[in-house]
């Protein structure tokens, strides 16, 4: 699959969205994806903005596999279960042999629901399911990550931190007003704790 635009609140794949699936030798390249959070979902808690993956959103639960794959040029972007290659890989599940090469996962905080900052982002698989009574959860071998990986939050508009080394990367005026904004706050030093990147 080339050339890949989707736009979904949830369960957003370039091959496949959701489902009970043995996916081998399936390759996704140049491929942009969107999921957005319903603030009003849930009586107005907020939702979705979850499970996307270059070749697949969600994985259900069950000995089901995800192998020989690969994801290049790929751009996704929301709230959480968010993978290169699986979006949420479920129990049983298995993810074997598969190779992912730039990658960028971004994650939108502006409407954070949930009681902590979910942290289920991945080069390859963004969250592992777990059988809560067995233990079970998912296997993965031989799967690689080549040049070009960047899993960043999103602080505002054009500006992202890199959630491995901290650095900022400022892509637009707005980012860099932002910045600036936040240094001139007295006793704000969040802001600059990494290196800004222009």
């Amino acid at each position: 699959v080339k050339n890949v635009t989707l736009s979904a609140d949830h369960y957003a794949g370039a091959v496949v969205g959701q489902g009970y699936c043995r996916i081998d030798k399936c390759d996704a390249e140049n491929v942009n994806i969107i999921v957005t959070i319903d603030s009003t979902a849930d009586n107005g808690k907020g939702d979705y903005g979850d499970k996307a993956g270059a070749i697949i959103g969600q994985n259900c639960e069950g000995t089901l596999s995800v192998t020989n794959c690969t994801a290049k040029n790929v751009i996704i972007e929301g709230y959480r279960d968010l993978g290169g290659i699986v979006g949420m890989a479920h129990y049983g599940n298995i993810a074997s042999n598969c190779r992912v090469d730039n990658i960028t996962i971004l994650q939108e905080l502006s409407a954070n629901y949930e009681s902590s900052t979910p942290t289920t982002l991945g080069a390859v698989i963004g969250r592992k399911g777990i059988n809560n009574q067995t233990g079970a959860t998912v296997t993965e071998s031989g799967n690689t990550t080549g040049e070009g990986i960047e899993i960043a939050v999103i602080i505002a508009e054009g500006l992202t931190q890199n959630t491995e080394s901290g650095d900022f990367n400022v892509s637009s005026a707005e980012g860099l007003a932002y910045i600036a904004e936040q240094v001139n706050k007295k006793g704000n030093t969040d802001i600059a704790s990494g290196d800004i990147i222009l």
